[in-house]
């Protein structure tokens, strides 16, 4: 995941996106944007009815619950949070519509049962670390349930989607990645990547204490699977995979490449706690071959087919819904829709980019 402290591919790690209902569902979605009078107290109206600003402010505290999401910082960049907050929430407002409107229905145990993963994966002492954050966020555990059940039928709807008329979107086929791969082979050079492994704790001293122990010898993938608060890659020793340098989080970035390989760097802090790695293996930059690239740029080519439905389909949902934004919440775009991220700064990888062009190739290893 660029500007991460792990790579996209490893995705749902921890979630730090504010599009995360709508990346779920395969869009993050621009529209033209409608700005009236509205009551002093709304954020926004949709469908003729108004969803305040305290009702937003709660929604982004369930998604805060969920995927550690907060307010940026720095002063200068409230004003985009918070316009794209109120156009997130909008956007999953007109999708949660839709997907009722389809007869889709998550049952809460399945909801529950992702909840009981989200849980053991970002909270070391579980339910009651848990409770602990739901109770500074103001949200409860049935609030978090329905934001996942939310979330999955949006994803659920994608699929809807793109078997509605006229029906499902042709496959690419391997002409077409040779096309895009001989019009585009900027796309598909490889800088120098690393192999490397993580560990992400909650504070400085933790992580002190990692590197110290780390440098007595003891093993990284057991110290991970028992410390590293990231339950993308925990499970495997903390281990990323190959990964190039603007995948990683600008703080983590300069220390993974310029550690020795076999060595250990850190303690960092980044967006989600304090980092501490080990690059395990280097490789220098190249060109793959088509015959390497083909498979995934296929299926990457039809994703990008399949997007461009869903980008045009929520569209007309949201053209429909005839949302309108409180001045100082409307979002600022330019009437266009781009398609959906290719890797979420989230965690949850939707389909690549639907634009006029293919998408950029995909990760090589």
């Amino acid at each position: 995941m660029k500007k991460f402290a792990f790579p996209w591919n490893v995705a749902l790690g921890l979630v730090a996106t504010l599009l995360t209902p709508i990346v779920l569902g395969g869009a993050a979605v621009l529209f033209a944007v409608k700005v009236t009078a509205l009551p002093a107290d709304a954020a926004f109206r949709a469908y003729g009815t108004v969803v305040t600003r305290a009702e937003l402010e709660h929604r982004l505290g369930v998604l805060k619950a969920l995927y550690g999401i907060a307010p940026p910082s720095d002063p200068a960049k409230l004003d985009a949070y918070h316009r794209q907050s109120a156009e997130a929430v909008a956007v999953s407002t007109v999708l949660d519509h839709a997907a009722r409107a389809q007869g889709i229905v998550i049952e809460e145990k399945d909801a529950r049962d992702q909840l009981g993963q989200l849980i053991g994966g970002r909270f070391p002492d579980g339910m009651t670390g848990f409770a602990r954050l739901l109770g500074q966020v103001g949200a409860s555990e049935k609030d978090v349930v329905d934001e996942i059940s939310r979330q999955k039928a949006v994803a659920l709807l994608f699929d809807k989607v793109e078997a509605m008329p006229p029906g499902p979107v042709a496959p690419a086929t391997e002409g077409d990645a040779r096309t895009y791969y001989d019009k585009h082979p900027a796309a598909f050079a490889q800088p120098v990547i690393r192999h490397l492994r993580n560990i992400v704790v909650a504070t400085r001293s933790d992580a002190d204490d990692v590197v110290n122990q780390l440098r007595a010898g003891a093993d990284f993938a057991q110290t991970a699977q028992r410390t590293s608060l990231d339950q993308s890659t925990r499970d495997a020793g903390g281990d990323l995979g190959f990964v190039a340098r603007d995948q990683l989080e600008d703080p983590v970035a300069g220390p993974a490449f310029s550690t020795a390989v076999g060595g250990v760097f850190g303690p960092v802090q980044a967006t989600h706690g304090w980092n501490v790695g080990q690059a395990l293996e280097e490789r220098p930059a190249g060109m793959p071959s088509f015959e390497q690239v083909e498979p995934e740029l296929v299926t990457e080519l039809t994703s990008a087919r399949k997007a461009g439905r869903w980008r045009e389909w929520v569209r007309e949902q949201m053209r429909q819904a005839d949302i309108t934004y409180a001045d100082d919440l409307a979002p600022v775009t330019s009437g266009n829709v781009p398609g959906p991220a290719s890797e979420p700064a989230s965690g949850a990888a939707g389909p690549p980019a639907a634009q006029a062009e293919p998408p950029a190739g995909p990760e090589r290893r």
